[in-house]
C-alpha cells in the first residue's frame, strides 16, 4: 500500500501531487484507527532492527551516498504546530532512524526502521493542530523523499519488502 502510494505521487505533476497528499492525508486521518491497528501488528512481527552506535561518526564523513536531513529538519521546525521539545525530540529520532535504515544491510531490520519512521511521522501529524500544519507536513516528508537519494533508498526498500 505504502508503495503503491509512492508510484501514484510519482506519477502527478506538482499541483496534482500536493492534490493528491492532501486527499491521503485526509484518508489517514479518517482511518486512523486502522492505521495504528496495522503498523502495531506489523512491529510485532518484524525483528527488532540492529543499533549502529557508531552512525553519528559515519554520517559525519561526509559521503555523498549519506541522506541529508538537515534541509527537512528546518522545513519541519517551521511548521507552527511542531514548534516544541516533543516534536523537536521527534523529528531528531526520524533522522537517526532515517540514516540508520539507510545504512543497514538486514532488510527485516530496514523494514522495522520504515515501520518505526510511519509511527513518528504519525505521533507529528497528531500534534499538528489544523490542517494547514498538516498539509505542509505531509509536503516536507514528501519533498524529502523526492530527493534522487533518499526516493532510490525508499524505492530499493519497497521492493524488496514486497518480494520478501
Amino acid at each position: 500500500m505504502i508503495h503503491a502510494k509512492y508510484q501514484m505521487f510519482d506519477l502527478c505533476n506538482t499541483l496534482d501531487r500536493f492534490h493528491a497528499l492532501e486527499i491521503t492525508e485526509r484518508v489517514d486521518t479518517e482511518n486512523r484507527r486502522h492505521l495504528d491497528y496495522v503498523l502495531d501488528i506489523l512491529i510485532e512481527k518484524s525483528q527488532p532492527p540492529q543499533h549502529h552506535q557508531d552512525l553519528d561518526s559515519i554520517v559525519n564523513i561526509g559521503s555523498r551516498d549519506i541522506p541529508s536531513v538537515e534541509f527537512f529538519k528546518e522545513s519541519l521546525h517551521k511548521i507552527p504546530s511542531l514548534d516544541s521539545r516533543k516534536a523537536f525530540r521527534i523529528v531528531e529520532d526520524m533522522c537517526r532512524v532515517f540514516k540508520e535504515q539507510a545504512f543497514s544491510t538486514d532488510l527485516k531490520s530496514r523494514e522495522t526502521l520504515l515501520f518505526q519512521l510511519i509511527r513518528m511521522g504519525l505521533e507529528l501529524r497528531d500534534m499538528c493542530c489544523c490542517e494547514a500544519d498538516r498539509n505542509q507536513l505531509m509536503t516536507v516528508c514528501e519533498a524529502a523523499r523526492e530527493k534522487a537519494q533518499n526516493k532510490r533508498l525508499m524505492e530499493n526498500l519497497l521492493d524488496a519488502i514486497q518480494r520478501d
